[in-house]
């Protein structure tokens, strides 16, 4: 018996294809609303980060002990936070301005498809009732396979 592996973990999708649940959900790149929470994440975390030094110090302050403030580690500190929260801020709105794009783009590549044709019947989509279907593995049925046969002869 095979075992699972733990650390994998198996996604649950609705119709669309997205995320049910975790952080694929909160910050859905293909939402608006998803983008805007990564936004506000990213200046949270620019925010965070770049006055991480005075929370520390105030937190020292808290209990007693005198703050030791490093000026070239606290503007390392601000540096990276704004490269990484910045990156995100970035990559969101860029998510943003593709959304519609990728929405025009999926319209227009589904003009003239098969499937677009009003004369297709459901009979020429999937043959009719009494021909039996053998459902494994996508093979189709002994009639089905003479009929082609027929056709191609």
């Amino acid at each position: 018996m095979k075992q699972k592996n733990p650390w994998r973990v198996d996604l649950r999708l609705d119709e669309a294809g997205r995320q049910l649940c975790g952080p694929g959900k909160i910050f859905d790149q293909r939402s608006y609303w998803g983008n805007v929470r990564a936004i506000m994440f990213g200046l949270a975390a620019i925010y965070i980060g770049w006055h991480a030094y005075d929370i520390l110090a105030w937190w020292d302050n808290l209990w007693g002990a005198t703050p030791k403030i490093n000026p070239g580690k606290q503007a390392t500190a601000q540096f990276w936070s704004v490269i990484m929260g910045g990156g995100i801020v970035l990559i969101s709105i860029a998510c943003m301005i593709m959304i519609p794009i990728n929405r025009r783009r999926a319209a227009k590549s589904t003009k003239g498809q098969w499937y677009d044709d009003p004369a297709l019947t459901r009979e020429a989509l999937h043959g009719t009732p009494d021909e039996p279907v053998d459902r494994k593995a996508g093979a189709t049925g002994d009639t089905d396979r003479t009929r082609r046969e027929e056709k191609s002869s």
